[in-house]
């Protein structure tokens, strides 16, 4: 794979993740920078209250409703959120999983042949596509990130600025963004009864549901803002001039 010549006066990285590849990569090189990404976040009028949220998602419902957002391929790992959906669905857990996002349609057909294996193709939605953000996050009550290893994490922070508990993999980027315990849930990526466990906590713990939700919001807007993001390249850039 090629990458960015050691004779840049500086490499900005949106993760020590990254940061931390490069340098395998580039052991003589010692001139990187971290510049997280930056949101334009939503309006805490257009978030849903603590205790709605949890009566809408949780409490005063006949299903729970998780998603999994993002490019269809192999690297993102549905097959852990399916594989999860199986196990909730065996220990009596009514459960249904949104699939977001487009991908090649033999990648999808796989999903989908898993799902008739496992019996539980009836309670899995592939959406396609969707532009408002704001609907899938708020009409969810948990949000699944499964990817082997994320550069970043862009679904996480869009999801927690929207106040929905995020449960991700412990690897890459996201566990820069979730504290778990704290604002989100981690697993081992491969992990399916992990992931099913992690699930299941926060559908039947409604205080860890709640502490979640607290602290979702405040733990990336600050730290992930857009106003952040351009005050850091504006470091960089001084820096090297």
């Amino acid at each position: 794979m090629k990458i960015v010549s050691t004779s840049s006066k500086s490499i900005i990285c949106n993760s020590y993740a990254v940061m931390n590849n490069l340098k395998k990569r580039m052991p003589e090189y010692k001139n990187f920078k971290i510049a997280y990404n930056g949101f334009d976040f939503p309006k805490t009028s257009e978030c849903e209250p603590a205790l709605k949220k949890i009566k809408q998602c949780i409490k005063d419902i006949s299903e729970f409703k998780i998603v999994i957002v993002g490019t269809i391929s192999p690297g993102k790992g549905h097959e852990d959120a399916i594989h999860a959906l199986s196990h909730l669905i065996n220990r009596g857990f009514k459960v249904r999983l949104s699939i977001v996002g487009t991908g090649r349609g033999e990648r999808i057909q796989n999903l989908k042949t898993l799902a008739n294996a496992l019996s539980i193709s009836a309670q899995i939605d592939f959406e396609g596509f969707k532009k408002d953000v704001k609907e899938m996050y708020t009409n969810s009550a948990i949000t699944l990130i499964c990817s082997r290893c994320e550069a970043f994490g862009r679904t996480a922070v869009e999801s927690l600025s929207f106040q929905t508990p995020v449960i991700g993999t412990r690897s890459g980027g996201l566990q820069e963004i979730i504290q778990h315990g704290v604002n989100g849930l981690l697993y081992s990526h491969g992990d399916h009864e992990m992931l099913a466990d992690c699930i299941a906590s926060l559908l039947t713990d409604t205080d860890l549901y709640f502490r979640l939700i607290q602290n979702s919001r405040k733990s990336v807007i600050e730290r992930f803002s857009m106003d952040s993001y351009t005050s850091n390249i504006q470091d960089c850039i001084d820096s090297i001039l």
